[in-house]
């Protein structure tokens, strides 16, 4: 089911259809007064939780902040209490996320106005009528396809919000990528939009062969958390705009970059956004915190005050839009030293803007035993000596951990076709 046809039903089908159509027109295409919107929209979520879900309803509330922060565990532990009573009412689908991170998670989802606010972004974007969207994600190709060498499918009639063809990271190897490279030339569509590391890997291959590509208007970024290397590489091998989307599949956040700032407006109408501090307080403008989200749409499994596991630096509001100045990556990715304490690799790895990562196609840390890590990469034509030392002086230096390199023809994607930064085998810490 597309998520767009996921609103909530009513008994009268025709005329809730078009009440929706009316409420989408006022709801999105209005910029006055956003803040009083969300505020009222929340308010009437909080109500509803109190009234329509047991894990909310012995609530004693005023405001969000006397909600209790939620995660993962609690909602698989109590996955139950957290439906609404009255969800037979509505339209809704079921929906799985964080398989990738060792946490899979099986939720319900409805409403959230997902194809509204696509269209507004790609609208933001530069997209006019006529112009196409390839996704290059982890989409499965049947057999049948693969054994022609054909690794991209026709996945909507539709390029909004979308695209209207897949071409999949999950079979992108050394010796087929020249394949890969001459569908996407073929298809001179407009905008791009798929997976970091999958990008990136076709980027490199560009420039070391010195392939000219037909003019794009721009390369959207999503799913993955995206790093200053990356984009940096994809711009030069493209000469594009490149854009970063941030959401998730629980559908409580929606948010965009919109220029080479890499500064994220985050939708208020789409979800309310806190960035907290290990106390659960909001953090200010310029601080690191955790991103917590709470669902405005959801009528079916509504989340009050989730923690999405994701750091971002808090960068305030305007009049129009909460802001993410960048969004650093996840709390759940960290390497355990030899004292056996953890070391974030938000702060080890992105915060320090080390060459040696431009050398690299792709690589994944792997941890068995505190103290020790192995390092599997994927070189590019660049990597040298200087940049193993780069590596290793680092990861000694502020991890304080010894390292293995291993030197790979490729490594191993997740089942979504996603790059995995951390595969930590020590758990319970």
């Amino acid at each position: 089911m597309n998520i767009h046809n996921m609103l909530f039903v009513l008994e009268n089908k025709t005329l809730f259809t078009q009440i929706m159509r009316k409420a989408k027109r006022k709801y999105f295409l209005s910029g006055k007064n956003v803040f009083d919107k969300q505020l009222k929209q929340l308010s009437f979520m909080l109500n509803y939780v109190n009234q329509h879900c047991r894990f909310y309803q012995n609530i004693q509330y005023k405001s969000i902040i006397d909600f209790p922060i939620i995660d993962k565990r609690i909602l698989k532990e109590r996955y139950d209490d957290f439906v609404s009573d009255i969800s037979n009412r509505y339209l809704y689908a079921d929906a799985y996320t964080g398989g990738s991170t060792g946490e899979p998670l099986h939720f319900l989802r409805s409403g959230g106005y997902e194809y509204e606010f696509e269209v507004k972004k790609w609208i933001k974007y530069g997209y006019r009528t006529g112009d196409r969207i390839l996704a290059l994600d982890g989409t499965k190709i049947e057999q049948s396809l693969i054994s022609n060498n054909i690794f991209w499918k026709r996945v909507s009639q539709n390029e909004l919000p979308y695209g209207s063809y897949a071409i999949s990271s999950l079979y992108l190897t050394n010796k087929n990528i020249k394949m890969y490279i001459d569908f996407l030339i073929s298809q001179g569509a407009e905008f791009w939009r798929g997976y970091p590391s999958f990008i990136y890997q076709i980027a490199c291959y560009v420039i070391n062969n010195n392939i000219s590509f037909p003019k794009m208007k721009g390369i959207e970024l999503t799913s993955e958390t995206s790093y200053e290397f990356q984009i940096q590489k994809i711009k030069e091998a493209f000469d594009v705009p490149v854009y970063l989307q941030y959401g998730h599949s629980e559908t409580c956040i929606f948010g965009y970059t919109y220029d080479e700032s890499y500064r994220y407006k985050m939708e208020p109408l789409y979800g309310y956004v806190e960035v907290l501090n290990t106390n659960g307080q909001q953090v200010k403008v310029g601080e690191i915190g955790e991103v917590v989200v709470t669902s405005l749409h959801n009528y079916v499994m509504p989340l009050i005050r989730y923690r999405t596991g994701d750091y971002a630096v808090w960068g305030g509001i305007d009049e129009r839009y909460c802001y993410l100045n960048s969004v650093l990556g996840r709390t759940q990715d960290y390497i355990i030293s030899h004292k056996g304490e953890k070391v974030l690799l938000t702060a080890l790895i992105f915060g320090q803007h080390f060459k040696a990562l431009g050398n690299i196609r792709r690589w994944q840390i792997e941890q068995f035993t505190p103290g020790k890590i192995i390092i599997h990469i994927v070189k590019d034509y660049s990597y040298t000596i200087d940049d193993e030392n780069e590596i290793r002086n680092l990861f000694s230096e502020l991890g304080n951990v010894d390292i293995q390199f291993d030197y790979a023809k490729d490594i191993r994607l997740t089942s979504g076709g996603k790059s995995l930064m951390i595969n930590q085998h020590i758990t319970g810490l």
